[in-house]
């Protein structure tokens, strides 16, 4: 099971690489460990918000993931430097807070379900650095 706790009130919710982290720096700090990946697709299905007050929400979204690509970091499933090729899915428990005006991430849990080791076969057509929006 992956926990992660976001507590900046800067907390954006980004899916990471399977460990327990905090995270309270920028989203391109929180997805540094995933640039040696050549397939990162995350496809959020049936998202389920639930208002508890005027200021906080409980949600619930299943996500499924698409993994290729070498290991920046150690996780329950690889070491640094391992190849990585999964398909996965799992739900995300997530308890979010009006702070500043703005709806955040105050805790976010992954509670994986399903996974398929050496799934990803096809073809990298584009490189994902390539990707990046330049505007």
């Amino acid at each position: 099971m992956r926990s992660r706790r976001l507590r900046s009130r800067r907390a954006v919710g980004v899916p990471g690489n399977g460990r327990s982290v905090r995270f309270s720096g920028s989203v391109l700090e929180y997805l540094r460990p995933t640039t040696g990946y050549q397939v990162l697709i995350q496809t959020p299905h049936a998202p389920v918000i639930t208002l508890t007050d005027r200021h906080r929400a409980t949600a619930t979204t299943t996500i499924h993931e698409l993994v290729k690509g070498v290991a920046d970091t150690g996780s329950a499933l690889n070491a640094p430097g391992d190849d990585v090729n999964l398909d996965q899915y799992g739900i995300y428990f997530d308890d979010v807070a009006r702070l500043d005006g703005e709806w955040k991430f105050t805790h976010r849990r992954f509670v994986p379900y399903y996974l398929c080791r050496d799934a990803v076969t096809g073809s990298v057509l584009t490189q994902r650095s390539s990707l990046l929006r330049t505007d």
